[in-house]
C-alpha cells in the first residue's frame, strides 16, 4: 500500500493505518512540517489527537468587516484553536508506529497509472496493490476525474495588529473570498485569497494596515471535488478529494476526519464514499451558500446573514 503525501492528510491516514497494523509506504516530496499557513482548527480535532501542547491561542468570536468598517461579531459554541501546525505534524509523525509505516522523503510522484497499478517518481517506478492520494493541492489523482480549480492565498507574519479572528470583505481586494487578520499574543498573521490573487494586490492589502511583514508566502488551495474518490485500487482523502471547508478553505479537521473514515472502511470503499457524503457534503454546500451570501450582499445591512451565522458550528460538521 502506498500513500502519497506527508501533510496532515497523509500523516493522519498513516497514523490510522499503523494503528490497525496495516503496512504501507508514505512518499513525500519534501519533509514533515513544512507549512507556514494560518492553522485554525475547530476543537473537535481533540476527538482524534491531543493538540493541547500545540495551541497558540483559543478563540470563539470572529469579527466581520465590510471594507474597513466593523459589521458584526459571530460567537460560536465551539472554540477555534490557532495551532503550531508544523509541531503538530511532527507529533503525528512521531506517533506513527514505524513497524508498519515506511517514509520516503524528497521523492516526488511524477505520474500515476491506475490501470497498471503503477506510479513513477523522480527516483523509481513502483507497483502498488492499493494507492491513497493524500497529496493536497497537488490533486494528483483528482486531475484524472475533473479539472482542478485553485484559489491562491497570500499571507504574512507581522507584529501584532489586532486581537482574535478578523475577516475583511472588500471586493477591491478579493471578489470571491476575503482577507483576514488572526492575532495572537505576540504576532499577527494577515492574509487574503481569491481566484487568481496577485502578490502585488496582497501587498496593497498590507498597506491598509501599515504592515511591514517579517515574511510573505503563498499557497494554492484546491476546491474541486473529483467525480470519483475511490476505486478498486485507490482512494483519495482530504484536500486532494476536495474535502475542505468551502467558506474559509481550511482543511485540517476535514483531512483528519476523512482519513479516519477511509481507515474505517478500507474493506468497503462504497461505505467510505457514503460516509464522506454523509459527513461532509451537507457542510460543504452550507459553506458555499454562506460564501455566496457574503459575496453578493453588504454584510453590514444583511441582518438575516448575521442571524444565519450566529449559531453555527465552525465546521458545520455532524461528527
Amino acid at each position: 500500500m502506498i500513500v502519497i503525501g506527508a501533510g496532515i492528510s497523509g500523516l493522519s491516514i498513516s497514523y490510522f493505518l499503523s494503528q490497525k497494523g496495516i503496512k504501507h509506504e508514505v512518499i513525500e516530496r519534501k519533509f514533515v512540517g513544512n507549512k507556514k499557513d494560518t492553522s485554525l482548527v475547530c476543537e473537535n480535532i481533540k476527538k482524534f489527537f491531543d493538540v493541547d501542547n500545540f495551541v497558540i491561542e483559543e478563540f470563539n468570536i470572529a469579527n466581520f468587516y465590510s471594507n474597513e468598517k466593523f459589521a458584526f461579531s459571530v460567537k460560536s459554541s465551539k472554540k477555534m484553536l490557532l495551532i503550531d501546525r508544523n509541531s503538530f505534524e511532527k507529533y503525528i509523525y512521531e506517533s506513527i508506529d514505524k513497524k508498519f509505516a515506511k517514509f520516503s522523503f524528497f521523492e516526488e510522484v511524477l505520474d500515476i497509472n491506475i490501470e497498471k497499478s503503477e506510479i513513477i517518481t523522480n527516483k523509481r517506478k513502483i507497483k502498488f496493490d492499493f494507492l491513497i492520494d493524500a497529496s493536497g493541492s497537488s490533486f494528483l489523482l483528482g486531475k484524472k476525474f475533473c479539472s482542478p480549480k485553485y484559489v491562491i492565498a497570500y499571507e504574512a507574519i507581522a507584529e501584532k495588529i489586532k486581537d482574535g479572528i478578523n475577516l475583511f470583505f472588500d471586493k477591491k481586494f478579493s471578489k470571491n473570498f476575503f482577507g483576514w487578520i488572526v492575532g495572537s499574543k505576540n504576532f499577527s498573521k494577515i492574509g487574503i485569497m481569491d481566484f487568481g490573487m496577485k502578490r502585488e494586490l496582497f501587498l496593497d492589502f498590507l498597506k491598509k494596515f501599515s504592515v511591514k511583514p517579517k515574511e510573505v508566502y503563498g499557497n494554492l488551495i484546491n476546491i474541486s471535488i473529483p467525480k470519483k474518490i475511490s476505486g478498486k485500487n485507490f482512494a483519495i482523502v482530504g484536500e486532494a478529494a476536495g474535502i475542505i471547508k468551502n467558506f474559509s478553505l481550511g482543511g485540517i479537521n476535514y483531512a483528519i476526519i476523512s482519513s479516519f473514515l477511509l481507515s474505517k472502511h478500507l474493506d468497503n470503499l462504497k461505505k467510505y464514499e457514503r460516509s464522506v457524503k454523509k459527513v461532509f457534503y451537507s457542510s460543504i454546500m452550507k459553506s458555499r451558500i454562506l460564501r455566496f451570501l457574503f459575496k453578493n450582499f453588504d454584510i453590514r445591512f444583511f441582518k438575516p446573514l448575521r442571524f444565519f451565522t450566529k449559531n453555527i458550528d465552525p465546521d458545520f460538521l455532524i461528527i
